[in-house]
């Protein structure tokens, strides 16, 4: 998500000089979309221009674009604390491969993601399936989630 809006941050940039200004901001949004208000584009623009010099450069947007984006997923994550409450089955405050699997199984908002997802996820945090996951390792799982629902 931070690749693409860099790459858009990139195509405004009409000079190629590694800045945005509003006007080439306001061009490139209208690109989009064609019915964005001068008012809206500027408070998008003034959103990035952190340093208020009336340019946005590429850090200011990298690092605005990467603060929304784990924000989000920070969000997203905060919310998926009770789900993970009602995965854990056997009440024991940990979830096992097989709750987790089976979540996935039957919840119907996350039932796209595979048994071979499940075992991606728990590989990438370093656990066997014999392992139980604590809260903490949940919320990595589900902030994994957040990012592949976001790609």
């Amino acid at each position: 998500m931070v690749q693409f809006k860099i790459s858009f941050l990139k195509d405004c940039d009409l000079n190629k000089d590694g800045k945005v200004t509003y006007r080439e901001i306001y061009v490139g949004l209208s690109k989009q979309d064609k019915k964005i208000s001068v008012p809206t584009a500027m408070e998008i623009f003034k959103s990035y221009d952190e340093n208020k010099d009336g340019e946005i450069s590429i850090e200011e947007f990298t690092k605005k674009a990467t603060f929304d984006y784990l924000s989000g997923v920070c969000e997203k994550v905060k919310k998926e604390l009770p789900l993970i409450k009602q995965f854990d089955k056997n009440k024991d405050g940990l979830l096992s491969y097989d709750e987790l699997t089976e979540a996935f199984k039957s919840d119907k908002e996350y039932c796209k993601f595979s048994k071979e997802w499940v075992d991606w996820s728990f590989d990438s945090i370093g656990k066997k399936k014999t392992d139980k996951l604590n809260d903490i390792d949940a919320l990595t799982i589900m902030a994994f989630l957040s990012v592949e629902e976001d790609n």
